[in-house]
C-alpha cells in the first residue's frame, strides 16, 4: 500500500508527529510504501530509511510558532497534489493540514483520512460559558459547523477514542456515522512484559507534561502537601518532569507551601521516571488523549487523574488500573494518594493491571494492523 502522512513539523513537535513517526516506521517495516509530506524541520529523530520524506519548498516561518502563513497556502497544496499524483498515493493520513484543501489535492485518486488530536468537547472557561448560555442544542449546532469540513471532505474522520467518536456522531445527529471512526494511538515505547516490572521501584510519584496553567499542576502540589507526613516518614518523592510558562509560578507555590521532597526536573526523557515511579498524577483541565498516562501505565505506574475529559472513561475504569478523581479538590487527590501509598498489595495489583491493559490496547503491532484493515476496507468500498 502507498501511504502518505501530512504534518506541519518533522520529525518532532507534538503528539501528532510522534504518532506519525511510530506508525510510518511500522508500516515501512511491514513492507508498505510510506511517505511523509511536511512544512517545517523541527528536531532530530531516527526514521526508517524506507520512509520517504518531502519538505514543501520555500516555506516562510510559521505564524505564532505553528500556523501557516497565508502566502504559502497555494504552494503547499499545489505541491501536495503533484506529490500525490507522481507517487500514486492510495491513502492519506492527514494529521494537521486543512481538510478541504487536502481532499481537493487528492482529487479522487487517494482516500483521505483526517485525524483530530483533541477532545470534541474541550473543557475551558470560555467554552463552558458558551454552552451554558446557548444550551446543549445550539452549542452542538455551532460545533457541527466547526467539525463539518473534517467529515464532508474525507473518506473517514478519525477520532482518538470511541468516546470522542460517539460525541461527534451525536453532534451530527448520526448523519455521518459511516464516516466517523476511532483509532487509538500506539504507545511510543515498546511496552515491557510483566516480568520486566518485578524490580522494586522508588517510593515516587511523577508528573510528566508541559507546565502550562491548564495542566493545573498547582493542585497536585497542594495535594502533595497533604500527604507530606507519609512522604517524610517513608521517603516518598514527587518528580515534576517538564517545562513551560507556569514553571516559575509552580516553584513559587512549592516554596510558599514549604513542600518537602518535590523535585522540578525540567525537560527529561520521561521513560526513566516511569520506570522508577509507583504513581503517576495528572490534574489537567482537558486533554486530547493523555498518552503520558498510557506510557506511565505501560511501565507499571498507577495513574491518579482528574476526570475532566471523556477519553479517560476508556482508560481508567472500575478502579482496577488507576483512579479517576471526580473533582479538582486537592483533598480528593491526596486521599487517593494516601490510599495507594499505604497499601502495597493494592499498588502491586493495580500496577499489573495497568501494564496488561496497555499491552492489550496500545501495542504498535495491534494499532498498525487496525489501520491496515481500515485501508483494506476502504479499498474494497466498505
Amino acid at each position: 500500500m502507498k501511504i502518505l502522512f501530512t504534518v506541519r513539523f518533522y520529525p518532532t513537535y507534538g503528539g501528532g508527529e510522534t504518532v506519525t513517526l511510530r506508525l510510518a516506521n511500522k508500516f515501512a517495516d511491514m513492507g508498505h510504501n510510506v511517505h511523509i509530506f511536511y512544512l517545517w524541520d523541527n528536531g532530530k529523530q531516527d526514521v526508517s530509511q524506507n520512509v520517504q520524506t518531502y519538505k514543501v519548498s520555500k516555506m516562510h516561518s510559521p505564524i505564532d510558532g505553528e500556523n501557516i502563513p497565508k502566502q504559502d497556502t497555494r504552494d503547499i497544496y499545489t505541491e501536495l497534489e503533484l506529490y500525490i499524483k507522481s507517487h500514486s498515493i492510495e491513502f492519506i493520513i492527514n494529521q494537521w493540514l486543512e481538510p478541504r484543501r487536502v481532499y481537493q489535492a487528492a482529487a479522487g485518486t487517494a482516500r483521505v483520512l483526517h485525524c483530530r488530536h483533541a477532545a470534541v468537547y474541550i473543557n475551558s472557561k470560555k467554552r463552558n460559558l458558551a454552552k451554558k448560555i446557548l444550551g446543549n442544542y445550539w452549542f452542538d449546532k455551532i460545533l457541527s459547523l466547526i467539525y463539518r469540513p473534517y467529515v464532508r471532505y474525507s473518506d473517514r474522520f478519525v477520532l482518538l477514542c470511541q468516546e470522542y467518536a460517539n460525541e461527534i456522531k451525536h453532534i451530527f445527529r448520526h448523519k455521518y456515522d459511516h464516516k466517523i471512526i476511532s483509532m487509538l494511538n500506539p504507545c511510543r515505547y515498546d511496552i515491557p512484559l510483566p516480568e520486566l516490572l518485578q524490580g522494586e521501584k522508588e517510593n515516587a510519584v511523577c508528573y510528566v507534561g508541559r507546565l502550562y496553567p491548564e495542566k493545573q499542576v498547582d493542585i497536585l502540589l497542594y495535594a502533595w502537601k497533604q500527604v507530606e507526613d507519609i512522604a517524610i516518614k517513608e521517603g516518598w518523592k514527587f518528580y515534576i518532569v517538564g517545562n513551560g510558562k507556569a514553571l516559575e509560578d509552580l516553584q513559587t507555590v512549592s516554596e510558599k507551601l514549604e513542600c518537602k521532597n518535590v523535585f522540578f526536573e525540567g525537560y527529561q526523557e520521561p521513560v526513566n521516571y516511569y520506570k522508577k515511579s509507583k504513581i503517576f498524577v495528572s490534574a489537567s483541565a482537558t486533554e486530547g488523549y493523555p498518552m503520558t498516562i498510557v506510557e506511565a501505565m505501560a511501565y507499571g505506574c498507577v495513574p491518579v487523574a482528574a476526570n475532566t475529559y471523556t477519553a479517560l472513561d476508556g482508560i481508567l475504569f472500575d478502579n482496577t488500573n488507576g483512579y479517576k478523581i471526580n473533582s479538582l479538590k486537592p483533598e480528593d487527590f491526596s486521599k487517593t494518594l494516601r490510599l495507594l501509598m499505604l497499601d502495597k498489595s493494592l499498588m502491586d495489583s493495580m500496577k499489573e493491571n495497568a501494564n496488561e491493559f496497555c499491552r492489550k490496547n496500545y501495542e504498535i503491532a495491534k494499532i498498525a494492523d487496525d489501520w491496515i484493515e481500515l485501508f483494506k476496507n476502504l479499498r474494497s468500498g466498505l
